[in-house]
C-alpha cells in the first residue's frame, strides 16, 4: 500500500488531527506528500513539509458544522474583491477615455 499512518509525531498533530474529527494522518509513498483522510476518503493533501498545528486549525476551520459561516465569510471576500475589480476597471477607462 501506498499510505503508511503517521501515529506519532514530533509535534503531537496526528493525535490533534484525531481530535478534530474522524480524521487520520498518512504519509502517501507514491505522491511523496502528507494527507489527511476521514472515513469518506481523501480530505485535504499537505504536501511534503511536516505537518504542523496549522493543520490542525484549518481542518477546525473547515468542518461541516461550520460549513454556513465559512460560507459567509467566502461571500463576503468575494464580494469585497467583486468591488475591487470594478473600482479597477473604472479607474482604468477613467484613464484611457478621461472623465465626462
Amino acid at each position: 500500500m501506498d499510505l503508511i499512518e503517521i501515529t506519532g509525531d514530533l509535534y503531537d498533530v496526528s493525535d490533534r488531527i484525531k481530535e478534530v474529527g474522524n480524521y487520520k494522518l498518512y504519509f502517501n509513498l507514491k505522491r511523496k506528500r502528507y494527507e489527511i483522510h476521514s472515513p469518506y476518503g481523501l480530505e485535504l493533501t499537505l504536501g511534503e513539509n511536516t505537518p504542523t498545528g496549522e493543520v490542525v486549525v484549518r481542518l477546525r476551520r473547515t468542518r461541516i458544522e461550520k460549513i454556513e459561516t465559512l460560507l459567509k465569510e467566502i461571500e463576503r471576500e468575494n464580494m469585497i474583491a467583486e468591488k475591487a475589480a470594478q473600482s479597477n476597471l473604472m479607474h482604468k477607462t477613467e484613464q484611457l477615455y478621461g472623465s465626462n
